[in-house]
């Protein structure tokens, strides 16, 4: 390993939060020399006197935001590379941070410190350390937005991680239920142990038992060998239970008996093992319906049900698709090696008007393929999938199927008609209800000016 230094840049009004990530990034590495400041003055200097690699800086501090030191960096041309943080954050800062040239902007409060990894490795290019190991997409872990109910989420998984409490996450598929997840573990005392996966529904129903508890020998025919199962393979740590709504009757009879007494029967086995596992499931199906029908049981819902997490679809959030778009566009970049920069506005005008069916999943899928594609430093409208352009909404009106440029159009049409509307009324107002003198005062011709009055009024 190489003994280059390298120099990093904490800037934070806030005392704690400067110590708690100056020990987390020297826990990283040795080589890394942490620099801190309190104010944007101070950072400002230390960036000025030393060589600084890369450097963290909230947006709001005394003297100096993280901004105006950017802003301050970009046209001196110091070669350091810049993140903002913010706990105020809006797609405003968010796009200018970008157009400014930080290299990344990461949103208060920090729960997945896997972004500061992420910026690190890409900025000091330390491809055997621990930061830089090839990145994959398993690796993505990173809960984006700043919706009033992402924060309520996130706020929660703070909250539940420390505990041996189960957790049920409920959600459309493509929605992060497997983040969620996974962030609640990574933040658990579990942290150090495995977090096991399984998903319910990829699993044919004869195979899933054994696949859970494991089995012996001899248990049926191709069990040619003792195998541990997925309880006791997570023993210390997370058993993830994806999709659990699919999950057979008779398989969650025994997975509540797993629960409540913490052992597991393997198959062909009259031995009983003792598990120290948490359980987190996660269910696209509305598991209430489920019981209704019987084919859940009320059981082991309320053993699971102990922390609900209900993760809204990608539609009822939109304001956090200008973020989650822009933390898409580093990901590939960091992936893919490109230097794309910006997001134009009509791709993210047709963003936000799309209904996003696959969720946070399908908008990944859109980014990296624009990425991909692109070959300047500029995202555009060009490497759009045909879906978006042919059939952006799914919006009807009798049997019209409205495209984007149908909506928009439709949308611009109700902006003009409140506005006449309001004009007309605030006019007559003024005259008393006289129409001659309104219309004077609206430049119109008497008969205009009531065939608008009579569409409104009337």
């Amino acid at each position: 390993m190489s003994d280059q230094k390298y120099s990093i840049l904490i800037a934070d009004d806030s005392e704690i939060f400067r110590k708690f990530l100056t020990r987390y990034i020297q826990s990283l590495d040795s080589r890394f020399i942490v620099h801190t400041a309190g104010t944007g003055t101070d950072a400002f200097k230390i960036i000025q006197q030393e060589r600084i690699d890369i450097a963290f800086l909230d947006n709001i501090m005394p003297d100096l935001s993280g901004m105006e030191i950017l802003r301050n960096i970009t046209e001196r041309k110091i070669n350091t590379q810049i993140v903002i943080i913010s706990g105020y954050a809006t797609i405003e800062i968010a796009v200018e941070a970008i157009k400014y040239g930080a290299l990344g902007f990461i949103e208060k409060p920090i729960i997945d410190l896997r972004p500061i990894n992420d910026y690190i490795s890409k900025v000091l290019n330390t491809k055997k350390t621990i930061l830089s190991a090839p990145l994959k997409r398993e690796q993505r872990t990173t809960f984006i937005g700043q919706s009033k109910k992402i924060k309520e989420i996130k706020d929660l998984i703070e909250k539940i991680s420390y505990s041996d409490s189960n957790v049920l996450i409920n959600g459309e598929s493509g929605t992060g239920k497997d983040i969620v997840a996974k962030l609640i573990h990574d933040y658990s005392k579990r942290k150090n142990s495995k977090f096991i996966t399984v998903n319910c529904s990829a699993i044919p129903d004869t195979l899933i038992e054994s696949e859970l508890f494991g089995y012996k020998k001899g248990a049926f025919t191709g069990a040619i060998a003792d195998r541990t199962g997925l309880f006791e393979e997570a023993e210390g740590g997370t058993l993830f239970l994806d999709e659990i709504g699919d999950m057979p009757l008779l398989t969650q009879a025994k997975v509540l008996r797993a629960i409540q007494n913490r052992e597991i029967k393997p198959v062909g086995s009259n031995t009983i093992i003792k598990v120290n596992v948490r359980i987190i499931a996660a269910t696209n199906k509305n598991l209430i319906e489920q019981i209704k029908k019987n084919s859940f049981r009320e059981d082991l819902w309320y053993r699971l049900n102990v922390f609900s997490i209900q993760i809204p679809p990608l539609r009822e959030r939109k304001e956090d698709i200008v973020f989650l778009a822009y933390y898409f566009l580093e990901f590939f970049n960091l992936i893919l090696g490109k230097q794309i920069k910006e997001i134009s506005k009509d791709v993210l005008q047709i963003f936000s008007e799309y209904t996003w069916e696959g969720n946070v999943r399908e908008l990944e899928n859109v980014m990296e393929r624009m990425c991909v594609l692109e070959t300047t430093s500029r995202i555009t409208k060009e490497h759009l999938p045909e879906r978006f352009v042919i059939n952006i909404t799914t919006n009807k009106r009798g049997n019209k199927l409205f495209t984007f440029q149908d909506t928009f159009k439709e949308s611009k049409k109700a902006v003009v008609e409140e506005f006449e509307r309001n004009y007309i009324e605030s006019v007559l107002k003024k005259t008393g209800g006289n129409v001659t003198k309104a219309a004077e005062i609206a430049g119109m011709d008497r008969a205009n000016f009531k065939k608008i009055y009579n569409r409104y009024f009337l």
